[in-house]
């Protein structure tokens, strides 16, 4: 998900269920780096709180080694 989706699904959603949206993607994007044009956005505070957040998360030590074509019965 590019920054500008991220801001469209953002307006086009309340803030819970933006949140609960874009929570279950991934971003092609670095959003530490992307958090101040956020800011500038006319965005709910609930969200840019989320996106802030998020950008704090280390998620390349989060993946491991892990398959996601593996169905959790194969384990």
């Amino acid at each position: 998900m590019d920054r500008d989706e991220v801001l469209s699904e953002a307006a086009s959603r309340e803030p819970d269920d933006a949140i609960a949206f874009l929570d279950r993607y991934p971003f092609d994007f670095d959003l530490e780096q992307e958090l101040e044009w956020f800011r500038t956005q006319e965005m709910a505070s609930e969200v840019l709180d989320y996106l802030s957040k998020r950008a704090r998360i280390d998620w390349e030590s989060l993946r491991g080694d892990v398959d996601p074509d593996r169905s959790r019965g194969d384990r």
